[in-house]
């Protein structure tokens, strides 16, 4: 089970933006664990735009605030009427003149925090960032400037977030295979550094078109689902033929996450 990862949290947002932005937010009929309370310091606030980085969502509202939205593990952003969505585990909803923004969350990981525009003390993470895949400060310099060091493994730094942001563990897993790197390897060559990059981008720009991966929890706001995930090469296809060589591929933990690799395809490592 993936976290929604950058595809997925933009793609969200894209959807969600024509909905809410230029409108108030009438009443939070929902929100009451301290995870989401939050929002209740929101209403009657109007949004001006909602805006992504890395993961999170971000509202920016009226009076000079942002209600700051993480979707954790399962969270599931939904839109519709008053009724409340089948399935249970709603922590939040967000009513506007035109409908209702609810917020799913089984495992409760995801979290609302309202803060003055800008400033993220709370959320350490986010106020660390690094750059957008798609954002010019995110140069083959700055990858290099990373990986040509000794560390911990290629993957666990894809993961970091100060790198580069928005990057969770299926898009590490599929950059490294189509770059042909091993993921516990721990330095890389500049011309392999300039295939992570390269490939990196090329993951997400592939995934947002197809509206991301829905592995398990994650769906669209109307409840349909990404189309991502049968175009994966490595990631969930333990003990499958590499798309590429047709060796099998293995199975092993970074970081804590699980990770698929081609052993014919992406050699070494350091295990």
């Amino acid at each position: 089970m993936s976290v929604p990862e950058l595809p997925e949290v933009e793609t969200l947002r894209r959807q969600i933006s024509p909905l809410v932005s230029g409108r108030r937010i009438g009443a939070v009929l929902e929100g009451a664990h301290p995870r989401f309370s939050d929002a209740h310091h929101v209403v009657g606030s109007k949004v001006n735009t909602v805006r992504r980085r890395g993961k999170y969502i971000i509202f920016e509202l009226s009076k000079g605030q942002d209600l700051v939205l993480h979707l954790g593990m399962t969270g599931q952003l939904l839109w519709g009427d008053r009724t409340v969505p089948d399935g249970g585990h709603v922590h939040l909803a967000l009513a506007f003149t035109n409908g209702v923004l609810w917020l799913r969350d089984p495992r409760r990981f995801g979290r609302v925090v309202v803060v003055p525009r800008g400033e993220y003390v709370a959320l350490p993470t986010l106020a660390s960032l690094g750059p957008e895949p798609d954002d010019p400060a995110f140069t083959l310099n700055r990858v290099v400037e990373y990986l040509t060091h000794d560390g911990p493994p290629v993957k666990a730094r894809l993961l970091e977030q100060r790198l580069v942001a928005g990057v969770g563990n299926y898009i590490a897993d599929e950059t490294l295979w189509r770059a042909r790197i091993n993921p516990f390897k721990r330095v890389l060559s500049r011309e392999e550094c300039s295939a992570v990059r390269s490939s990196l981008r090329r993951v997400v720009r592939e995934s947002l078109a197809a509206g991301g991966v829905s592995e398990r929890d994650y769906v669209h706001v109307d409840g349909s689902r990404g189309g991502y995930a049968d175009r994966l090469a490595v990631h969930g296809r333990a003990g499958q033929s590499c798309r590429r060589c047709r060796d099998l591929l293995l199975h092993g933990r970074v970081a804590g996450r699980g990770t698929v690799w081609c052993p014919s395809c992406q050699p070494g490592g350091s295990r």
